[in-house]
């Protein structure tokens, strides 16, 4: 039997979040938001924000994960959301995500102690035969695991369907993908895919409707201000990069940016009432170049680079050296107590099928010229 036991760089661990984006940005765009079934995006390219789906697959395997259960019920739900969009002939292409920026280490923190909160509250309850509130409170301790991400990498390669393992954020390579026109809108749940500057977004896939927001919504929301300063709204409201000012939701933050427009005199204005931290604009300057400049990957010169360009690069943003994503197994000890050595299995960062209509064996040509060519930089399976 094989089991688990070491990952190096491969992406961490990611806490299960159901509050996902912006706290307030999509109950005021919503009214914008048009209905379309997913048909209307045959022939697209469509982006899936892959953690965006585990998210909601996991609350209906949060027991077996929780208990270590062996389970692919979360696999196959997965499958079926993709086969859904292949069979209206959308185009899926899988976004994951990768490592933890250090812009975003004080959220992280902040949610792994309070699944340690609800674990400690789970075993409570276990120890109190109550497992009705166990399990639903089980939801609250699901991490998308290093594992989970493995198995669904070798489930996508059987799919034939492209992933990107992104150096950092998912949203950054998203928003990337679609300013490069690589693919045409992006599916997720995340609000923070609006202040990045996202023109296509799909909300609430549901297996035939989704929710279709465009740039257009923030105007048609509140006004041409509202969409200009999205980003800054988004900041100053509180976000995965900046904590917000207490009682600075969305919309208090957009009409203190009307009065003030800089963020300098927005935070004057606020200190006649609130009290400011003094690192406060640091902090939001540095959520604005974490939006707009961190470290993403480029799937056509296959090499990191920044989401915008910047002059001087900022470690915060992340790392541009490149890596590798490995998950080392090792065999259990057998009868004689011998220790099989560990094995590194080398995950593709970037998977993409081949899809070739024509091969001339003969020659060993493609012969239709804009064929898709392999572009894994490994193995499109794990190599050993």
């Amino acid at each position: 039997k094989l089991k688990s036991i070491l990952i190096n760089i491969f992406p961490k661990i990611h806490l299960f979040n159901p509050y996902m984006g912006i706290t307030g940005l999509l109950p005021i765009i919503k009214p914008t938001l048009k209905k379309i079934h997913i048909k209307k995006f045959k022939d697209k390219k469509i982006g899936i924000d892959g953690y965006a789906w585990l998210y909601q697959i996991l609350n209906s395997v949060a027991e077996e994960l929780y208990l270590n259960t062996p389970t692919t019920r979360h696999l196959k739900m997965f499958e079926n959301k993709i086969r859904h969009l292949t069979s209206n002939g959308v185009i899926p292409i899988v976004i994951l995500d990768g490592d933890f920026l250090v812009s975003k280490e004080k959220t992280n923190l902040e949610r792994k102690l309070r699944k340690e909160k609800y674990k400690e509250e789970v075993e409570m309850l276990i120890a109190k035969n109550n497992w009705k509130k166990a399990k639903e409170l089980m939801k609250r301790c699901v991490s998308v695991s290093r594992k989970v991400i493995c198995d669904l990498t070798i489930l996508l390669k059987n799919l034939k369907i492209e992933y990107i393992i992104a150096p950092y954020e998912a949203d950054a390579q998203l928003c990337y993908l679609e300013s490069i026109g690589y693919i045409d809108c992006i599916m997720t749940e995340d609000s923070d895919m609006i202040p990045f500057g996202c023109k296509n977004i799909l909300f609430k896939f549901d297996n035939s409707y989704v929710e279709h927001y465009t740039i257009e919504c923030l105007e048609k929301a509140k006004d041409k201000f509202f969409k200009n300063y999205i980003q800054d709204i988004c900041i100053l409201s509180g976000c995965d990069y900046a904590d917000s000012i207490p009682g600075i939701g969305v919309l208090t933050a957009y009409k203190y940016l009307i009065k003030g427009k800089s963020i300098e005199n927005v935070i004057k204005l606020i200190q006649v009432k609130k009290t400011v931290p003094e690192t406060y604009i640091e902090n939001f300057n540095k959520a604005k170049l974490t939006f707009n400049h961190q470290v993403i990957y480029d799937p056509i010169n296959k090499k990191r680079k920044h989401l915008k360009p910047l002059e001087q690069h900022q470690d915060f943003l992340g790392s541009l050296d490149d890596v590798e994503y490995f998950y080392e197994m090792e065999e259990q000890k057998d009868s004689l107590s011998q220790l099989i050595e560990p094995k590194r299995i080398i995950i593709s960062r970037h998977y993409k099928p081949i899809t070739t209509e024509e091969i001339i064996l003969k020659d060993i040509k493609v012969t239709k010229k804009n064929s898709k060519t392999d572009d894994n930089l490994y193995s499109p399976y794990f190599t050993q």
